[in-house]
């Protein structure tokens, strides 16, 4: 039903004035309910209305009901009801289309553009950037490549681990002390449960731990950072003739432990 009302000059109690002036008793007779009503948009509905409509008197205003006539469900048919033309259209926006189709002049019609209807809609997960720890945004922004969509989506939040002295866990993206050992920057700490904690790291010459696995030493050799962990020992195995003279040093800190240095004769004395 369709209502329209018309308000009269207040008159006494719930008459209605007469254009004369006097109390109109009956403004509903004759029936003001004549106009002929435009179609319309109820929903997804498009309804027309039948004329004369039904008259009533609410609070000393006239108002006029009209029935509905017709009623074709745009939906039925797969199209929806515009309400500037009052018909059933293809489409007013690009949702009304199915997937890889966009609204134009109330048709849908394919898209040969990728990114229209733009596909970046799905943000990623958080992660890693290096360092960064960063979550993203939705909608990307869409850039097509080789006629197919290219999102990239915006950092919503990031936090520089490295500048708070930690790195970037991958598995759970926040900040922490250390992923591996060699984020500890000793080779006497390791990592355990994300934190940096006392250990001792093997240098890049292991296995060497006895005189089969002897590490080679060339001629003038110079080697830095070894590490020698507690309770282990390390081989190396020089070529010498008999007369030559065989010079070897090393270097290290007393506070870190007290090493010492033997030759070895081929038969093991």
């Amino acid at each position: 039903m369709r209502q329209i009302g018309f308000i009269l000059v207040a008159c006494l109690g719930a008459w209605a004035c007469s254009e004369g002036g006097g109390i109109d008793e009956t403004p509903c007779d004759p029936n003001p309910c004549t106009a002929v009503q435009p179609a319309a948009c109820n929903g997804n509905l498009l309804e027309t209305y039948a004329s004369p409509g039904e008259c009533a008197v609410v609070e000393g205003t006239v108002q006029c009901t009209y029935p509905v006539a017709q009623s074709t469900d745009c939906a039925a048919s797969g199209q929806v009801c515009d309400p500037d033309s009052a018909a059933c259209v293809g489409c007013l926006i690009d949702s009304d289309c199915a997937a890889g189709e966009v609204c134009r002049d109330k048709t849908c019609v394919g898209s040969s553009d990728p990114c229209d209807p733009n596909p970046c809609t799905d943000a990623p997960a958080p992660a890693c950037n290096g360092d960064v720890a960063e979550t993203y945004s939705s909608p990307g922004t869409c850039t097509e490549q080789d006629n197919n969509p290219i999102c990239t989506y915006p950092v919503s939040e990031s936090t520089d681990c490295e500048a708070l002295g930690q790195v970037c866990d991958p598995d759970t993206v926040t900040c922490v002390d250390c992923v591996e050992d060699a984020d500890c920057q000793s080779p006497f700490l390791v990592c355990q449960d994300h934190a940096c904690t006392a250990g001792c790291i093997d240098d890049s010459r292991e296995p060497n731990d006895d005189v089969a696995s002897a590490t080679a030493v060339q001629q003038d050799a110079l080697w830095a950072d070894l590490v020698l962990c507690a309770g282990t020992e390390d081989y190396y195995a020089v070529v010498a003739a008999q007369g030559d003279v065989i010079s070897a040093l090393i270097d290290f800190a007393h506070a870190d432990g007290d090493l010492d240095l033997e030759l070895i004769g081929p038969d093991g004395s």
